[in-house]
């Protein structure tokens, strides 16, 4: 099944922060006054749940598939700190559950929710039930963009129903949660009342320091934090290898024409190693890096270790390329991070800013 989904799009730490700057100049001081609760009753009365905003957009759709067409109805709306709340109903075609238990399917269409998130972590998910209904719950999140996924879907009915909060920075606290997860309901009842207001719960300092965060400064990449010169370029690739395709994730940052910035992951799937196969990796490592760049000279080399995990540093040049490099292999994830010039080596003032600034997280 096709689903619009709510997209988000913070992995350029420029919009992050102006979205935090929004949030927290609306926040400041009207808390309170500022959310409004409202209370939304699905078409056909048969769904009710209480929203924390009121910007409520209402969008219904339809949708082909082999059995007919189908509508379904999207409700959402953003909080004043830039988190998202969201409701979709859709009909389920009968071709849908052929050959499947609703469990079954509630779990294919958990995987399918989790892929609107950009490399996606599954924190959880489990099997629960909404007023005898079957239903599953998951969190998810995006470490490198700061993004996290709270859902539940309900198989009630022949509609399935997708109830999402999206949050930036963190999970909110249990009591945010429940005002919006708990108030969703198959006994629709216009004149209910509304549940007590929950303010949320922010850490101003952490968002402060966010935003007080020079361009170009120490930077959270999730597994890595580092001190770019300014945002890089994110590629990701797959490589071919004898143990069978590896990711490479290259985070590059060019300064003029003469000097690049890099650190590169390759994860090897072979979790925690000794010592010795390690060596052995870091040294393909090395060879591969410099073939790549043409070069043969080799001017240092020495073992390095970051939080005792082994590692290798060693420059390098050809007639136009110098090249200065670390390498770390931390259970069986190698990183490499390196400095490229042209014509001369960096300065020993501008490697150590950089070198130094790699943090393992």
């Amino acid at each position: 099944m096709i689903f619009v989904r709510i997209l988000y799009n913070l992995s350029n730490r420029n919009t992050m922060r102006k979205s935090l700057l929004i949030a927290i100049a609306l926040f400041s001081g009207i808390v309170a006054n500022s959310q409004s609760y409202e209370w939304v009753i699905g078409p056909d009365n048969d769904f009710q749940i209480f929203f924390n905003c009121d910007n409520i957009e209402y969008e219904p759709m339809q949708m082909e598939l082999s059995d007919g067409i189908f509508e379904y109805q999207l409700w959402t709306c953003t909080t004043v700190l830039g988190d998202s709340q969201s409701v979709m109903s859709s009909e389920v075609g009968s071709s849908e559950l052929v050959g499947v238990t609703a469990k079954q399917f509630l779990k294919q269409e958990a995987a399918s929710c989790e892929r609107d998130f950009n490399r996606p972590t599954r924190e959880s998910l489990e099997e629960t039930s909404v007023e005898g209904y079957p239903a599953v719950i998951g969190r998810a999140y995006n470490e490198d963009d700061l993004m996290y996924m709270i859902y539940e879907l309900v198989l009630a009915n022949n509609r399935l129903y997708e109830i999402r909060m999206d949050f930036l920075l963190a999970y909110p606290n249990d009591e945010e949660i429940n005002a919006f997860f708990g108030t969703f309901s198959f006994d629709v009842d216009p004149d209910r009342p509304a549940p007590e207001f929950i303010e949320p719960d922010i850490d101003w300092e952490y968002l402060y320091a966010l935003l007080e965060e020079p361009e170009g400064g120490l930077s959270n990449y999730g597994i890595f934090s580092i001190d770019f010169p300014e945002s890089p370029l994110v590629e990701s690739q797959m490589l071919e290898s004898a143990a069978g395709p590896l990711e490479l994730v290259t985070y590059i940052c060019e300064q003029g024409v003469n000097t690049a910035f890099m650190v590169a992951t390759t994860d090897y799937g072979l979790g925690p190693i000794d010592n010795e196969l390690a060596q052995v990796l870091l040294q393909a490592g090395k060879t591969s890096a410099l073939e790549n760049l043409g070069i043969m000279n080799i001017d240092i080399e020495r073992e390095l270790a970051k939080k005792t995990h082994p590692g290798l540093y060693f420059k390098g040049h050809n007639d136009t390329n110098f090249v200065v490099y670390e390498m770390y292999l931390v259970n069986g994830v190698l990183f490499q991070v390196s400095i490229l010039s042209n014509y001369a080596y960096p300065t020993s003032e501008v490697s150590d800013k950089f070198f130094s600034s790699f943090i393992l997280n």
